[in-house]
């Protein structure tokens, strides 16, 4: 009788642990640019880490792959409570953990990876039963600001005050975190953003001008003359009043005789 009762107590005590009963839990990711679409491979994808909470272990880590997903059913389309964003073709990142317990865990995205300037993170906890699948839309981490990057002139570019007497061209390419274009009167519409550059030399700002559309999808343009020779930093900001979005990109370079 005593050995019975030993045996259900053991079996009991495995039941409230969890310990012997692991199940795989499947979880799907997406990561959604603010204001935009997914962030997937056309952008280098997201990086995705899965962390247990309790014991700092990385349970899981990879790179949201696929596409942007469906312009119109994320842009135009009224969400309802249950509606999906994402579909089978949009990016996602998914992994199936062998978990024993109830388990909270960390999950971050940090991308756009192919825009390392203008990577930003962001992070959600929640608790993952064995067995119990995050899947559909699953975990939808948003990803704030712009991709930036000034395209000209290039970092630590050594430029020729007498050859360009008319000034030195800043060129920039602006798009969405997930790559959506930007333009007047797009989508994503630039005529309400506000775009500067500013010029500072010794701790000072020499310059400060708006880039204007090139009437080249999502490129932005403007110059500025400099006064004399020496080592400038070139510092461009996007801003979008009605989102809060912001973008950022800096190069120094070099101006010589």
């Amino acid at each position: 009788m005593y050995k019975k009762m030993l045996f259900f107590s053991a079996i009991l005590l495995l039941m409230f642990t969890g310990t012997g009963i692991a199940k795989d839990t499947r979880v799907v990711v997406h990561v959604l640019a603010h204001d935009a679409k997914f962030i997937g491979t056309s952008m280098g994808g997201a990086r995705i880490t899965i962390t247990d909470v309790a014991t700092g272990t990385v349970l899981a880590r990879g790179i949201t792959r696929g596409g942007t997903g469906n312009t119109t059913v994320i842009m135009k389309t009224p969400h309802a409570r249950t509606s999906r964003l994402a579909d089978g073709k949009t990016a996602r990142f998914e992994t199936v953990l062998d978990i024993e317990k109830p388990t909270l865990v960390n999950i971050t995205a940090e991308g756009p990876l192919a825009r390392p300037q203008s990577i930003t993170s962001a992070s959600r906890q929640l608790w993952l039963l064995p067995g119990k699948d995050i899947s559909g839309d699953g975990v939808i981490l948003r990803l704030s600001g712009f991709a930036l990057e000034i395209v000209a002139p290039h970092s630590l570019q050594r430029i020729s005050l007498g050859k360009n007497a008319g000034g030195i061209d800043v060129r920039i390419h602006l798009v969405m975190m997930c790559g959506c274009p930007t333009a007047p009167g797009g989508l994503w519409d630039s005529n309400k953003y506000e775009i500067m550059a500013y010029v500072r030399q010794g701790g000072e700002t020499v310059a400060e001008f708006p880039l204007e559309f090139t009437g080249e999808t999502s490129f932005f343009s403007g110059s500025f003359k400099p006064e004399k020779p020496g080592r400038y930093e070139i510092l461009v900001t996007a801003y979008d009043p009605n989102t809060g979005n912001t973008g950022v990109d800096s190069k120094l370079i070099f101006v010589t005789k």
